[in-house]
């Protein structure tokens, strides 16, 4: 019976080709740049949904204002 440690150690890593070129700090520059790109496009969304939300509770404030007043 053959060794699993064996046959497994002499298949090739598929992904090797394609990483080997790239330096690991390029890779890491990358995911951490588009990790960044994700945050503040998330940042952004929750930015204006909060500038909306304060833009209708000023409105309604206003209009439960004007409504005791006339």
């Amino acid at each position: 019976m053959a060794d699993r440690r064996n046959m497994h150690g002499t298949t090739p890593d598929p992904l090797s080709a394609f990483l080997s070129n790239i330096p690991i700090s390029e890779l890491q520059e990358e995911q951490v740049s588009s990790a960044i790109s994700a945050i503040k496009s998330t940042n952004v969304v929750e930015e204006a949904k909060d500038h909306e939300e304060k833009r209708h509770r000023a409105a309604f404030v206003q209009q439960m204002i004007f409504s005791t007043i006339f």
